[in-house]
């Protein structure tokens, strides 16, 4: 959210400001490099890979300047393609499918003629790690998605030494 955050001004402005919980663009910027910057790392055997991406339709004029600030302040790369070309928008499966080592290819559909895509925006991340402490317990549980609803096999645990994060609605570990 926070690369459309600061592309808004205003009431959207506003209305950003008190989800993602910041003051100014400038704090939301410094909290995107903090975590970016916490979180990603590239080395050898193991990493923590994170690419975003904004994709705009060709038929849309857009600020240069604000294209420039999302790639220095979000890391984001900007492509400029047709969202009613089928070809154009295999280009964005293939860029998803590099940039998460070939985990994930989606089918990314062409606009009909009555729709009108202005942009997408597509992070990704990509893992590869040891555990820290060896992972052994999956159980079933429902995996509830836009398409609706499968059964399947999730991971499991329980550490009871800490948490990563917590507030009033839910705690993660």
């Amino acid at each position: 959210f926070s690369v459309l955050a600061d592309c808004t001004e205003n009431e959207s402005l506003e209305e950003f400001k008190e989800l993602l919980c910041f003051s100014d663009k400038e704090e939301l910027r410094n909290n995107n490099h903090d975590m970016f910057g916490s979180l990603y790392f590239d080395e050898f055997s193991r990493y923590c890979r994170m690419t975003n991406s904004i994709w705009l339709d060709r038929s849309f004029t857009f600020k240069e300047d604000m294209l420039k600030n999302l790639a220095e302040n979000y890391y984001t790369a900007s492509f400029v393609r047709d969202f009613s070309s089928q070809p154009d928008c295999d280009e964005i499966s293939d860029w998803i499918y590099q940039n998460t080592s070939g985990k994930f290819s989606p089918f990314i559909k062409a606009d009909e003629p009555a729709e009108k895509t202005m942009l997408k925006i597509i992070n990704t991340v990509t893992f590869r790690e040891k555990w820290a402490k060896y992972f052994y317990g999956s159980k079933e549980g429902t995996f509830h998605g836009s398409d609706g609803h499968v059964n399947c096999m999730f991971m499991h645990g329980e550490d009871l030494n800490g948490h990563i994060y917590e507030d009033e609605d839910f705690t993660t570990y």
